[in-house]
């Protein structure tokens, strides 16, 4: 009983982190149609400037928050307007590699300025540091009171804005087809903008939120995004709720394999739910209908 409470619980946890990052790949595919394989490096960057700000600066926690979601905005209005924008064909392969061209750079970046040390925040204010789940020696960081708080209201927020905003009537509608969207007046470059600028600065959130829980190195937002997208596969890209089920699916899947078998094989479990996924159901495990 208590290595199930152990699995269920990290598997939760490590989760919802999918969901956020796997959210932001969404984000910028729902409206643009295209894979920003740089959203890891914006979790990554999110994390060490929270830490320099906060440890070393010596910044309250809200102004370290305030700045990263800065860096992640700004990182998206130089990902659509400085990159793809510039593009006369947007072929999707060609977007694929600038992305990951881009992620490269942040990638560089990051090591010449943090070098290859580990860096982690505190937990943040007002929780425990472990909270104790009542079955034996099980426990869970405190942190993850304020990650599935900053998920909770992340997945309502953007359902409460696509269904019951004109700002999420517009996103439909660009969406759904670009050109006419702006024959009916939408300003879809606006739109589109604001997806990537949301998209990377919820990365560069949820960076900030988990690195009390995963200590982060320059290299660390490779596997995080690329867990984020594989949440978002399995869920299915056009599906913000994808995102979700997917990423627990995924944390759930990696937390008992580690559990009940071997922790090095948890990557093999990730990879081949995907595989599966891509094979069976190609368009995400939730059904079609399934809005915006």
């Amino acid at each position: 009983m208590e290595l199930l409470v152990a699995v269920l619980s990290s598997g939760v946890l490590n989760g919802l982190v999918y969901a956020l990052v796997g959210l932001a790949f969404v984000l910028i595919y729902r409206v643009d149609g295209v894979v920003n394989l740089a959203i890891g490096e914006c979790a990554m960057l999110g994390a060490l400037l929270g830490v320099h700000l906060h440890n070393d600066v010596g910044l309250p926690l809200i102004v370290a928050f305030g700045g990263v979601v800065l860096l992640g905005s700004s990182i998206g209005v130089f990902t659509e307007v400085g990159i793809l924008r510039r593009m006369r064909r947007r072929d999707p392969l060609r977007i694929l590699i600038l992305t990951f061209g881009l992620a490269l750079v942040l990638h560089s970046i990051a090591r010449l300025i943090w070098s290859t040390d580990l860096y982690s925040l505190p937990t943040f204010p007002a929780v425990p540091n472990v909270i104790r789940l009542g079955v034996g020696r099980a426990v869970l960081p405190g942190q993850f009171v304020w990650i599935a708080a900053l998920a909770f209201f992340v997945f309502v927020a953007w359902g409460a804005i696509l269904r019951r905003t004109h700002l999420g009537r517009d996103l439909r509608a660009v969406s759904d087809d670009r050109e006419v969207a702006e024959a009916m007046g939408i300003r879809a470059s606006r739109k589109v903008l604001g997806a990537y600028i949301a998209a990377c600065a919820l990365g560069a959130i949820a960076g900030f939120f988990v690195s009390p829980v995963l200590f982060m190195t320059y290299a660390g937002g490779t596997l995080l995004g690329v867990k984020g997208l594989i949440a978002a596969l399995v869920g299915g890209l056009l599906r913000p709720m994808g995102a979700l089920v997917g990423g627990l699916v995924l944390g759930i899947a990696e937390a008992a394999t580690a559990g009940y078998y071997r922790a090095d094989f948890k990557d093999v479990t990730v990879f081949g739910i995907l595989i599966v996924i891509l094979l069976l159901r190609p368009q995400g495990i939730l059904p079609t209908a399934e809005a915006a």
